[in-house]
């Protein structure tokens, strides 16, 4: 994908008992994933790693002190987040998606700028490769915990530790 991401959205279909990932680029080509239960556990292990090895959060050795950092980042992301807007209305689909294309394997690696790369391996065709920054992967957590919620899967995925991110929300850690 050579253009920049401009829009993301997750959502449950009961029907397919997975995730839809869908995300748009700059210049209006969409694509459509399909997430398993299975995958979006192997996907958040990415996720959580990348938002952990931040330069402000690896650096602390203290690990209450990682967490309240951690929580206020991804507090300060979501925040920050516009998740009201529903899908851009003039993208078109990918090529390769106009209907919803299987993940089976997902890679996460660090990129330049301190950046993430991730690599959605899709059944029977390439790769389709994101590279997000720290608020982005925040903002997919949170379209992840929000679509995993909808899908009653029973995951526990969480960004950070909630009883810190309430300490640390009244100023205190704990």
């Amino acid at each position: 994908m050579a253009d920049q991401l401009h829009q993301m959205t997750v959502s449950f279909s009961p029907q397919e008992d997975r995730l839809l990932l869908r995300f748009g680029t700059t210049s209006h080509i969409e694509y459509r994933l399909w997430l398993t239960r299975r995958l979006v556990t192997e996907l958040w292990k990415g996720l959580v790693k990348a938002v952990e090895n931040t330069p402000d959060v690896k650096v602390q050795s203290e690990p209450r002190v990682r967490q309240a950092i951690l929580s206020m980042r991804h507090q300060e992301a979501v925040k920050g987040g516009d998740f009201s807007q529903k899908p851009d209305p003039v993208a078109q689909p990918h090529p390769l998606s106009e209907k919803p294309m299987l993940v089976v394997g997902i890679k996460s690696a660090p990129a330049p700028q301190g950046k993430t790369a991730l690599s959605f391996q899709v059944e029977g065709q390439k790769d389709i490769g994101l590279v997000l920054d720290d608020k982005i992967i925040h903002a997919l957590c949170h379209l992840i915990v929000t679509g995993v919620s909808n899908a009653k899967w029973g995951l526990k995925l969480t960004v950070a530790d909630p009883s810190v991110l309430v300490a640390a929300s009244n100023g205190k850690v704990h």
